[in-house]
């Protein structure tokens, strides 16, 4: 039972649920939260949708779509 949030990339586990470790180090979590490859376009996540399951951060990071005006 997880009854408190959960950080991002966070892995919890045990009842009540607890901060087991965590996925990336903190400067990862901060390259992949600032990528936001969710918030891309659906045609996008798409065409890059391996690329963003690769494992890797730079991958997604390179797909990124380019910033509007």
């Amino acid at each position: 039972m997880v009854t408190a949030d959960v950080p991002d990339y966070g892995i919890v586990g045990g009842n009540p649920a607890r901060l087991v470790r965590t996925r990336y180090s903190a400067e990862d979590v901060a390259r992949l939260l600032a990528v936001a490859w969710w918030d891309w376009p659906a045609e996008h996540i798409t065409e890059h949708v391996r690329t963003i399951m690769s494992g890797s951060i730079a991958d997604p990071e390179a797909a990124a779509p380019a910033a509007g005006p």
